[in-house]
């Protein structure tokens, strides 16, 4: 069967919202998708749970892993579809989305980015922050990219022409990634995906390792020591506003 889209979720130790998460899949009104789940050696009912859906969609790869880059890594290599989606293991698409994206980037001729928008919430799904993805300047772009990976949806073109993640990155990896992206002119554009994303995942945790290796990444894909300067008052600038805030 031709598969047009493979959503990879990488858990470990995720019983608590992966019931949700993979609902939130096997609910969009598409026939002709996958989803394969990495787990890195949950200790948990993580592999229990999924397999209580007794679906022929779920493809479980199990086995100790670096990190994040190389249990995606793993999915890529096996997913099928022409387009492929990585959804965080405590997030959820909004319902239907999916078909839409198929509709709006499948079939391209070219490498192409879908990104979309994202709600953060709270644990108990309470709406904390609201991000309207757009795409930046490359200026912009010193001060992150303008959308979350969770609602990112790529093509295989875009696959085989940027290659793997870099599996030496801890948090950043996404963002390395979508850099190379940039830097290799491929097109993006936004898309009707909706996605529920929860805080405190692991560029939160860590979020001065991933500053680092964002800085390292834009050096690597064309800014120069001069951007830096720019990169570096941006976030100068960022603490000091959400410190006025907290007055």
């Amino acid at each position: 069967m031709k598969i047009n889209i493979s959503i990879i979720m990488a858990t470990l130790n995720s019983e608590k919202f992966v019931r949700q998460a993979i609902e939130s899949i096997i609910r969009q009104e598409i026939e002709e998708l996958e989803i394969i789940v990495v787990d890195g050696g949950s200790e948990d009912r993580t592999i229990q749970i999924i397999n209580e859906f007794n679906s022929d969609k779920i493809k479980i790869i199990e086995g100790k892993d670096s990190g994040i880059a190389e249990a995606w890594n793993k999915g890529v290599r096996v997913a099928r579809g022409e387009l492929i989606g990585m959804l965080n293991s405590d997030d959820f698409y909004e319902i239907n989305v999916l078909k839409k994206v198929i509709e709006q980037i499948g079939g391209s001729g070219e490498p192409v980015i879908g990104y979309g928008n994202v709600s953060m919430i709270d644990d108990s799904g309470n709406i904390i922050k609201q991000v309207k993805g757009e795409q930046r300047s490359k200026i912009r772009l010193l001060n992150g990219f303008g959308f979350m990976h969770t609602s990112v949806i790529i093509n295989r073109q875009a696959v085989e022409l940027i290659g793997p993640f870099n599996e030496k990155i801890r948090v950043a990896i996404d963002t390395d990634w979508l850099l190379r992206c940039v830097f290799r002119k491929v097109k993006f554009q936004k898309i009707s995906i909706h996605v529920y994303m929860r805080t405190g995942g692991i560029s939160e945790n860590y979020k001065y390792t991933g500053m680092g290796e964002y800085a390292d990444a834009l050096l690597r894909n064309g800014y120069s020591e001069k951007h830096m300067v720019l990169f570096y008052v941006f976030r100068a600038l960022g603490h000091l506003f959400k410190l006025l805030k907290l007055k």
